[in-house]
């Protein structure tokens, strides 16, 4: 079990016995049992969610569940590329505006690390980062709950989960690659034009090639 699949087992837990934000998860020993999956298989699965900001996680106090699943669910993959296309080439052209050189500084480490990434989980994980830190470096509260939502849904959803793990390959992390690393200079360049550019460059591709070309 890969940590993808390990994470869409612990959010259908969270799902069928009802937790809410601030529920705290069965501690590790526990929930492994519950889940019937090895201890490697459940902190892949937690560090996929910790990353996405579905779960937060504290030494001695245990992991706890940071967003609501209510309603995510029942988005589709077409739904969740639609807002991403309308939402996402506007936050990285605010982002050219706001962010810090401690904020670019991050999205590139960032960026290097997925690059340099040995597995499809560790770059999956990455890739995911690299996208919050941008939309992070926005410093505007409203427009991070705005992406966490979509985060949210697309963590929800298991159809999401298979054709990510469908569409990855030699060829189309390259591709990924080299649409992250387009945007992230346009970012240190403060070129708005470039950034929403690569942006909807980079959302066209994911649509064609998880959802087929027929995507707006």
């Amino acid at each position: 079990m890969d940590g993808s699949k390990a994470a869409g087992a612990i959010r259908k837990y969270c799902s069928e016995n009802n937790l809410g934000v601030g529920d705290r998860l069965p501690p590790e020993r526990r929930f492994v049992e519950l889940l019937e999956m090895s201890r490697t298989q459940l902190r892949r699965g937690l560090a996929r969610l910790e990353a996405e900001r579905i779960v937060t996680r504290t030494v001695g106090r245990g992991t706890f569940l940071a967003q609501s699943h209510s309603g995510a669910g029942d988005m589709s993959p077409r739904d969740v590329m639609v807002v991403r296309s309308l939402l996402e080439p506007a936050i990285a052209k605010l982002a050219v505006s706001t962010a810090t050189r401690a904020d670019l500084a991050n999205v590139m480490e960032i960026l290097e690390a997925s690059e340099k990434a040995s597995t499809s989980d560790e770059w999956e994980r990455l890739d995911a980062a690299l996208h919050t830190a941008i939309v992070k470096s926005t410093h505007n509260p409203l427009v991070v709950d705005l992406y966490d939502r979509i985060t949210e849904a697309r963590s929800a959803s298991a159809v999401w989960g298979e054709l990510k793990r469908r569409s990855y390959g030699p060829e189309s992390r390259a591709a990924y690659e080299r649409h992250h690393r387009t945007i992230v200079q346009a970012l240190i360049r403060r070129d708005h034009k470039a950034i929403e550019a690569g942006v909807m460059e980079h959302l066209r591709y994911v649509s064609d090639i998880m959802l087929g070309s027929d995507q707006p």
